[in-house]
């Protein structure tokens, strides 16, 4: 079962086996697990740019492949077993009821085609168009300041068992809060964003989380960034393309994201958004090329970030914006990066070898819960997350920000670092860690935005 791999002529990652589940490959490539039908045959990175393949199934870990394939291929037997009576595929979804009841019938018109719809609403909300089960909440106002995670349990379960969420937006309302995506994460983890020029777009499995994750940075830069409607973006280090994704809520004339791998733009392509493989520290524009550059999640995995933020600075247009967040910061209890695994042992990759680590993993059955849902081991997983090519292992006062904002030409508008851990530092593992500054152990990451002049 596990995956291994080998570097290939060009020096990228090129998988040698794989895992089989139910009739369908699933390959691990540059981050990601790609899962293709076994008549498809082997995955190639270069056919899948070409779009070569028809039905091909992303996702971040091996488990959520296989859930992805399970439903896949229950919703395909749904539609064979009605195919005589002309029944469509379709998941069951529940459909929250947060606009106005003409706004809410336009939805629900746009939506019922491809999904069986029971709508959530406030008890006191107009019944809608007949047809389509409905569940109220006994409540006044909108159902749109309801806290799920404060609803009674029998009430929650009438919640549970479906296939997706899906929360209608107005697209004005986008960018005021996540709390919408908080709410419906507890119940699902595929979740639907439906706007009202009838656009939507699937997330699921880390896809949902990742929402509430950049959403809440989004939300930040948007109190000070003025609308994008017509403007140009670049993002730097989009990974698989969610955020750039996210930016075409604005209307924006063209998005660039750019990062080193392979798998750039992989899980959202679309005619609207260039990808190009590139090094944050070299970008391969021109000086004010963009209105707005941005950045979430990625300085902390750069090798120069003062030259990348240098850079970022030179290709946006004078007037236009620079927004930065970087995060968790490599000496910050959680600066491994190896999210879930080590949770209860703060600050585990400065107070143990990689050889302890791994050592660690196996005594407590963390090493089969990475076999399980990466299909690695815990020895190549610990080693692929703890090197200067994936977390740079610079502390905040590395980062030079203080020389950066003292360019003349910008107007910062917003620098806040932040913290964690100062409650998980005790005595003891400080004086562990004596030769750190409690303040490099607690400094998080930071938020950086400014006006180029």
């Amino acid at each position: 079962m596990t995956i291994h791999g080998a570097t290939d002529e060009n020096g990228g990652y090129a998988p040698e086996t794989d895992n089989e589940y139910k009739g369908y490959r699933i390959t691990y490539f540059d981050t990601k697990y790609f899962a293709l039908p076994i008549d498809a045959g082997i995955f190639e990175i270069a056919r899948f740019r070409n779009n070569e393949y028809t039905d091909v199934v992303i996702t971040h870990t091996l488990d959520e492949a296989r859930r992805e394939i399970d439903l896949a291929l229950q919703l395909r037997l749904s539609f064979e077993a009605g195919a005589s009576t002309n029944a469509a595929k379709r998941e069951k979804a529940l459909l929250l009821g947060l606009l106005s009841a003409e706004a809410l019938e336009a939805a629900i018109d746009r939506l019922k085609a491809e999904y069986e719809l029971t709508v959530l609403m406030a008890e006191g909300s107009p019944i809608i168009a007949d047809g389509f089960a409905v569940i109220r909440y006994p409540c006044d106002g909108r159902l749109k300041s309801l806290d799920l995670a404060a609803m009674p349990e029998e009430f929650m379960d009438k919640l549970k068992g479906f296939d997706a969420v899906i929360c209608p937006y107005d697209n004005a309302e986008f960018w005021t809060d996540s709390h919408v995506e908080r709410r419906a994460s507890q119940l699902t983890n595929r979740y639907v964003i439906a706007h009202k020029d009838g656009s939507k777009r699937l997330y699921k499995g880390e896809e949902v989380h990742r929402i509430l994750y950049n959403k809440s940075y989004l939300n930040s830069m948007f109190r000070y960034v003025p609308k994008l409607k017509g403007k140009t973006i670049l993002e730097v280090g989009c990974s698989d393309g969610l955020v750039c994704d996210l930016l075409l809520n604005e209307d924006p004339v063209a998005v660039t994201g750019v990062d080193l791998l392979e798998t750039i733009g992989c899980s959202y392509p679309d005619q609207r958004i260039r990808y190009l493989r590139m090094d944050a520290c070299a970008l391969e524009f021109d000086d004010a090329s963009f209105d707005l550059t941005l950045s979430i999640a990625t300085l902390e995995h750069c090798k120069d970030p003062f030259k990348a933020l240098s850079e970022m600075k030179r290709v946006t247009k004078k007037g236009g914006y620079c927004y930065v967040q970087a995060g968790p910061l490599y000496c910050s209890p959680f600066g491994h990066h190896m999210f879930g695994y080590y949770d209860v042992f703060p600050w585990i990759h400065l107070r143990m070898s990689k050889e302890e680590i791994i050592a660690y993993s196996e005594s407590k059955g963390i090493g089969t819960a990475i076999m399980k849902n990466l299909s690695v081991s815990a020895e190549q997983y610990v080693n692929a997350m703890i090197n200067p090519g994936h977390v740079n292992g610079l502390r905040l006062s590395d980062y030079r920000l203080s020389e950066f904002m003292r360019s003349d030409d910008c107007l910062f508008i917003r620098y806040i670092p932040s913290f964690e851990g100062k409650d998980l530092l005790t005595e003891e593992i400080a004086e562990e860690l004596a030769d750190i500054p409690p303040q490099d152990l607690t400094a998080h990451g930071f938020e950086l935005l400014f006006q180029v002049r």
